[in-house]
């Protein structure tokens, strides 16, 4: 009998569920979130460098203070709890030494972004603040930036920060029990920016559409002089010559059907001859959303963007590269072209690690955990949900995960 319902059991999970593996991960789902997950890293690192300049593993721990106690929790988060004993109740970020080194990565001419993130606001009569007080030395002096819900600054040379610290303050001298927590970040940056911890990212996509599934070539206005290539790596050559207006369809070997309502189209281009190429996708009534990508002589690769309306459902006919009036366009290379729904690419998941992920290291969400080549460590590794249907998942990082590998209901 136990054999028998070990038998269904088994049986239910081949019916009901499914893996994929390979980069882009391509697995038809349900719609629910993913059983299990696995990113791969590769040579040369896996992971992004965040945004914010304050490395959490050097803030002091644990201190109380006039009442309010705070804890670093090791996140990049640090909790103030307490009744306050004074009308500021303050906590250095750092210790001298590691403040004097954050000050050294800051840039001459540099503007930079300071917030400290807090989880709830204060009462009337409270403020709760990240807060950093500069010794100008050209002007001699002293400038403080509380950052209550973010603001800039600019340093210059021979700047020095006197104080870096969370700051819980009553106006109205009403001493108050508290329980907030900081998220306090400074990146370099003229405009607010998201929350990030210190360390790398490893944001997850779930595309529309996937490069490699457009694997057949029609050339667009018969021209016999353009030859375009989909290789193996998911880089386009478009090779043109003495044209002004000539290019190519790719077209997938599956149906897209696009419902109305906004979306993003995005990839990265490198070499070429000009800078008038256009990209974008073409539908079977005949009409096309396309944009003006960038293209660079330097060899280095030129990310693009390009958000879009589609005002009625539209079937896709394939994805159009196109010289658009200008001769003489050669060598064009594309590569990571994907499609998500919305004004932007936003990732569906991020894992944030505390150094890239090498060619034997991953991150195993079931686990909760990252192997680095047999050394496992815990990490909170976000939930992915599925589209209902078609789903290719990559990741957004300037190296590409070697896999990864899906559990799904199908």
């Amino acid at each position: 009998m136990q054999y028998v319902n070990y038998m269904r059991r088994k049986m239910h999970n081949i019916s009901h569920f499914g893996t994929a593996e390979g980069y882009p991960c391509n697995f038809v789902s349900n719609g629910t979130p993913l059983e299990d997950y696995k990113v791969y890293g590769a040579a040369g690192g896996v992971g992004d460098a965040t945004v914010n300049l304050l490395d959490y593993s050097k803030f002091i721990p644990l201190n109380t203070w006039t009442g309010i106690t705070w804890q670093a929790l090791g996140d990049g988060s640090i909790r103030a709890t307490g009744t306050q004993t004074a009308e500021l109740c303050s906590q250095a970020l750092f210790s001298a030494e590691n403040l004097t080194a954050f000050q050294n990565t800051l840039v001459a001419g540099k503007t930079y972004y300071i917030n400290g993130f807090r989880n709830v606001n204060p009462p009337t009569g409270e403020r709760f603040y990240l807060f950093l007080r500069i010794r100008r030395i050209a002007t001699g002096t002293i400038q403080y930036y509380s950052g209550d819900t973010g603001t800039t600054f600019v340093w210059n040379d021979g700047d020095t920060i006197t104080a870096l610290e969370l700051h819980v303050y009553s106006t109205d001298s009403v001493l108050r029990t508290v329980d907030v927590t900081f998220k306090p970040l400074i990146a370099e940056s003229a405009v607010a920016v998201d929350y990030e911890p210190y360390g790398y990212k490893i944001p997850i996509i779930n595309n529309l559409f996937n490069i490699t599934d457009y694997n057949k070539l029609v050339l667009n206005y018969n021209q016999q002089d353009i030859t375009s290539q989909m290789t193996n790596d998911g880089v386009i050559l478009a090779n043109r010559c003495d044209l002004y207006v000539g290019g190519a369809y790719f077209i997938p070997d599956k149906q897209y059907v696009l419902s109305a309502g906004q979306y993003t189209l995005s990839g990265k281009t490198k070499d070429g001859e000009n800078s008038a190429i256009w990209a974008g996708i073409a539908y079977t009534d005949g009409t096309r959303n396309v944009v003006n990508v960038p293209i660079t002589l330097t060899g280095d690769w030129v990310s693009f963007t390009y958000p879009f309306l589609v005002d009625e459902e539209k079937t896709v006919y394939g994805l159009l590269l196109q010289n658009n009036g200008q001769k003489k366009v050669s060598n064009i290379k594309f590569t990571a072209i994907q499609m998500t729904e919305g004004d932007s690419i936003t990732p569906i998941a991020t894992t944030y690690i505390d150094s890239p992920l090498m060619a034997n290291d991953y991150v195993d969400y079931k686990n909760q955990c990252i192997n680095r080549n047999g050394v496992i460590t815990a990490c909170n590794i976000p939930q992915i949900t599925t589209l209902q249907g078609q789903n290719n998942l990559s990741a957004d990082t300037a190296i590409p995960p070697q896999k990864i590998y899906a559990k799904f209901r199908r």
